[in-house]
């Protein structure tokens, strides 16, 4: 892409501001159209120029670049293609090069990748765009274990390229801070492509719902909303609620079944600005407030989220409230820090086979916990009197699939599980796995075989206890060598400051192939929260403001000791028919801000970015 200088132009709109993140939120321009390629646009080519000072080989660079690609296409409508190229800044062409443009690179920023797209201001089409990469940033790498690894911000930077903004979601290639695991995309990222870039794919379906508060059902504006799989455990997708509370999570998988996750988005900087009036103040003493999953009305409900299957195109889930306080089940308080097994899981549980809750520890059990002298939480799965050949013809391997998660909602430490029964005793899980693109993953994924000769040894007992991620405290089961923020990035601002923790249990079938598939899991009926709300000092807003960018100027913020993605949006000339073309020219900065901070230091706090 060929532009004139920036420094020759009038800025009329300069948004370059630390982002925190948010859910796939699909960038918009100037008059709040979704910035996105044109609907007759069906393979992009980029042109690729590898050289740099950096002494990374042209192979280097274009392995990255066909690595990202290869995660992009196929998730939508859109395919790329690269090309090599030996010039840059080419009009009328997609480019990914590397630049020492101090009006974009400049000393001290710590900005290592930049996507500029030129859009019409009026539709949000995309013309033209451009990824940069800093030729002056020495700590790029080819280790995928590193946060500076170059296929992280390169794949990155192709999602902004298709016209995503940042995610909230850990773990997800959009997550606005560079960290590990960035070179591959996430469920999240999928479902968000797949949203803007459609193919009507029949085996896909979307929920929808509106977050309220307060006695009058109040409307809740900006609240970010994640749909959990069953099946894996993991975020499938998310979304903001938008000014009538109303929510829309696409690109779910049908065949599966999602827990509903809410919370405060961290910050509206960097969002559209229509988001710019999203309040959160509405529990006692303007407290924000906090996460928390759907679950049903009534003692009987609370504590046990409810799981939404996917039994059309698009399902509709009513009124979902927003939460001042953790709900834990009753019986899991009232047996909390006891010796025995005596909370039973399965016991809460109408018809099928499997149930989910929440647990937590306290702060004070945080810091007293210890290898030696551990706080344990203690609960059962008790599945001793099942007929087994109700579920599966005899021959077939079932298995208790247990997932325990606190990393995907920033519930920062480590959670050790051990699993008991008859036969075996306690069993420890693994500690954590390194997967395949470099992420640090701590949630507990275990499965126990059904013994079906023996129905008295499937009551199993299960103990979880904590490990502080505090420096000086950090868990013995995890590498010397890693960090919190390897686990948590910009923990800081994520951190929930009750530490909770998600089990799910279910029934699933050995396919023979590697693959699991659920025969059995709680039977419910699905009711929202009209008759329940919480967030007393709820109150809706009538309008936001439209308009894409801030139109009022602004310094960047976006500093080496931020550790954060800055975003910004530039908007030349004057409005629609004025300048090249007719249309606005517009620069969605997607800056990645990456440490230049010594490596053998260690601080207590999060790794600069």
């Amino acid at each position: 892409m060929k532009l004139i200088s920036i420094k020759n132009l009038f800025i009329v709109a300069l948004l370059s501001c630390s982002i925190r993140a948010h859910s796939y939120v699909q960038n918009r321009s100037q008059s709040d159209a979704g910035v996105q390629w044109t609907s007759s646009v069906s393979l992009i080519n980029i042109y690729v120029n590898s050289t740099n000072s950096l002494g990374l080989t042209s192979t280097d660079v274009d392995n990255s670049v066909t690595t990202a690609i290869a995660q992009w296409n196929g998730k939508s409508r859109i395919s790329l293609k690269s090309n090599p190229t030996p010039t840059i800044n080419q009009e009328g062409q997609n480019e990914i090069y590397f630049s020492s443009d101090p009006g974009i690179f400049a000393n001290g920023t710590g900005v290592v990748g930049v996507t500029q797209v030129l859009f019409k201001n009026n539709t949000g089409e995309i013309i033209e765009a451009d990824i940069l990469l800093n030729n002056s940033f020495v700590d790029f790498t080819n280790n995928k274990n590193s946060s500076a690894f170059l296929g992280n911000v390169i794949t990155h930077e192709m999602g902004h390229f298709l016209g995503l903004g940042h995610s909230q979601v850990v773990g997800a290639s959009m997550f606005y801070a560079l960290s590990r695991g960035q070179s591959e995309i996430s469920d999240d990222d999928k479902a968000g492509v797949y949203s803007i870039y459609p193919t009507g794919d029949s085996s896909k379906g979307s929920l929808t719902g509106k977050i309220v508060g307060g006695n009058s059902l109040a409307a809740v504006f900006g609240a970010h909303v994640q749909a959990v799989s069953l099946k894996t455990g993991k975020v499938a997708a998310s979304n903001i609620s938008d000014i009538d509370g109303t929510f829309l999570i696409e690109g779910l998988s049908r065949d599966d079944q999602y827990f509903i996750y809410t919370s405060p988005i961290v910050s509206t900087a960097g969002l559209p600005s229509r988001y710019s009036n999203a309040k959160f103040d509405f529990c006692n003493s303007s407290k924000k407030y906090r996460g928390s999953f759907f679950q049903a009305c009534g003692a009987a409900g609370e504590g046990f989220p409810q799981s939404v299957k996917l039994n059309a195109s698009q399902v509709q889930v009513g009124s979902i409230t927003i939460r001042c306080a953790l709900d834990v089940p009753v019986d899991y308080m009232q047996n909390k820090g006891s010796a025995n097994f005596d909370f039973d899981l399965q016991s809460h549980v109408a018809s099928g086979l499997g149930n989910t809750f929440t647990g937590y520890f306290s702060q004070q059990e945080i810091d007293s916990s210890t290898i030696s002298h551990p706080v344990i939480d203690k609960f059962r799965a008790d599945f001793s009197r099942v007929d087994w050949n109700d579920y599966a013809p005899s021959g077939v391997n079932l298995y208790l699939e247990l997932k325990i998660l606190n990393q995907a909602f920033f519930s920062p430490y480590k959670a050790n599980v051990s699993i008991g029964r008859l036969t075996t005793g306690e069993v420890a899980t693994p500690s954590y796995v390194l997967e395949s693109d470099g992420w640090m993953n701590i949630d507990t994924y275990e499965r126990k075989l059904i013994n079906r000769s023996n129905s008295s040894d499937n009551d199993f007992e299960i103990s979880v206890y904590p490990e502080s991620m505090k420096p000086f405290e950090f868990p013995q089961s995890l590498p010397v060598t890693s960090t919190k923020a390897d686990y948590f990035p910009s923990s800081s601002n994520f951190e929930d400051s009750t530490y909770f923790y998600l089990v799910s249990a279910s029934i699933v079938k050995d396919n023979g192939n590697g693959t699991f598939t659920p025969v059995s899991y709680k039977g419910q009926q699905l009711t929202d929260n009209k008759s329940c709300p919480d967030a007393i000092n709820t109150y809706a807003l009538s309008t936001f403001s439209a308009t894409g960018s801030n139109t009022t100027a602004k310094s960047s913020t976006a500093k080496k000791k931020d550790g954060f993605l800055g975003c910004g949006t530039v908007d030349m000339n004057g409005g629609p028919g004025s300048g090249p073309g007719g249309f606005f020219i517009g620069l969605i900065l997607s800056l990645i801000l990456c440490s230049l901070t010594s490596s053998i230091i260690k601080q207590n706090k999060i790794k600069t970015l």
